[in-house]
């Protein structure tokens, strides 16, 4: 009962950062161009439903995070344009396996909020899997606007370690940061 309360109020820190995010985003271009703001709210809301929908075990489905990532991934291209590229490669028997709920998001969150990035240089973003592990992995080119507090990494971290008994792997060079998150095929 601790480690599941534990996790809902650690999840709960997370949904709020989430939504100021993406509200900030949609004041970004609700004045340049209505229209677009119109279509983002709608692609928001889908955003939201999806990202919301939280079994009390709080994992889900691999496909089910892809679906959540990839519907922040098309609010992104609203603001960023042809400044960011990504890939996703995961085969069809990994996608029911089970993850810790919002990990893709928030790694994929954090590329952006973190890094330097233009049309000239993209930020590339990929996502895949292997044994029992998903990879997330950006390019590297540190905002130094935007110094982290890591509180994302440590809230993923810890609700691995709550879900999973496994915590995150980080990996940096100069040009790539990766997360190592674990996952689960279902039982």
């Amino acid at each position: 009962m601790q480690l599941e309360t534990q996790h809902r109020l650690l999840l709960n820190h997370l949904q709020p950062h989430v939504l100021f995010n993406m509200l900030s985003t949609l004041k970004s271009i609700i004045n340049n161009n209505p229209k677009e703001a119109t279509d983002f709210t709608v692609k928001l809301s889908n955003f939201l439903r999806n990202s919301l929908q939280n079994d009390t075990s709080g994992l889900h489905s691999i496909q089910h995070e892809l679906s959540i990532v990839e519907d922040y991934l098309h609010l992104q291209k609203s603001r960023f344009g042809n400044s960011f590229v990504y890939m996703i490669d995961i085969p069809n028997n990994f996608l029911k396996y089970q993850i810790a709920s919002l990990s893709i998001q928030t790694l994929v969150e954090n590329a952006f909020k973190h890094n330097l990035f233009s049309t000239y240089q993209p930020l590339q973003i990929s996502i895949s899997v292997a044994k029992e592990s998903l990879f997330v992995k950006n390019t590297y080119a540190p905002n130094d606007n935007e110094k982290g507090t890591g509180t994302g990494l440590i809230n993923l971290n810890e609700r691995s370690e709550i879900l999973m008994n496994k915590g995150i792997e980080l990996r940096k060079t100069d040009k790539h940061f990766e997360v190592i998150v674990p996952i689960k095929p279902i039982i």
